[in-house]
């Protein structure tokens, strides 16, 4: 991870109500970060408007976990949300064409996050983030249906066994991310 970096590098992760997908990704990259000591912080969004709280089995699963949300209920997706994200992780190709058309200065750093997962490298040592950001920035992306992506599903209306699959898809997307930024496993 850059060195010279005195801002953190800050993720945001965007879903549908932000109740299930991203409140999970959110809280395992901002473990991730601690446990890396990386200088990144990570929040997340939904595309909807509506203020919900978070699905319970998602409190649980965070819970069991270990990890820590810091808020009770989601976030809807803001202009300064957007504004302040160096990098935006959606869940589906769908989300991220939403996030897009909202926020036309959103283009260029929005990625589903299993392309981003595909597509990013780790930094030189004491490469400036915005170095960094700028090579990675322009990657080529056609969603919604970016070949080889794979959309992280929904699993609000799912059983017990699609929401560990889920979750078990984010920590793995997630977990791959801070391996690559720190280049050794978190």
């Amino acid at each position: 991870m850059p060195v010279e970096q005195s801002e953190p590098l800050q993720l945001l992760f965007v879903c549908t109500a932000n109740v299930c997908r991203s409140p999970l990704a959110e809280a395992i990259a901002n473990q991730r970060a601690q446990q890396a000591r990386l200088n990144v912080a990570s929040t997340s969004a939904s595309v909807h408007q509506v203020v919900r709280r978070p699905h319970p089995w998602v409190l649980a699963e965070i819970a069991s976990r270990g990890l820590d949300l810091g808020r009770t209920v989601s976030q809807p997706l803001s202009a300064q949300l957007v504004d302040s994200a160096d990098i935006i992780l959606t869940m589906t190709g769908g989300h991220a064409i939403d996030v897009a058309v909202r926020h036309q200065n959103a283009v260029r750093k929005t990625f589903v996050l299993d392309h981003f997962v595909q597509v990013i490298r780790p930094p030189e040592p004491r490469e400036p983030i915005d170095d960094w950001l700028s090579e990675l920035l322009p990657t080529p992306r056609s969603y919604p249906m970016h070949p080889g992506v794979v959309n992280v599903p929904d699993p609000i209306d799912g059983n017990d066994d699609l929401f560990r699959r889920v979750a078990d898809q984010i920590d793995d997307l997630v977990t791959r991310i801070f391996t690559t930024l720190t280049g050794a496993k978190v």
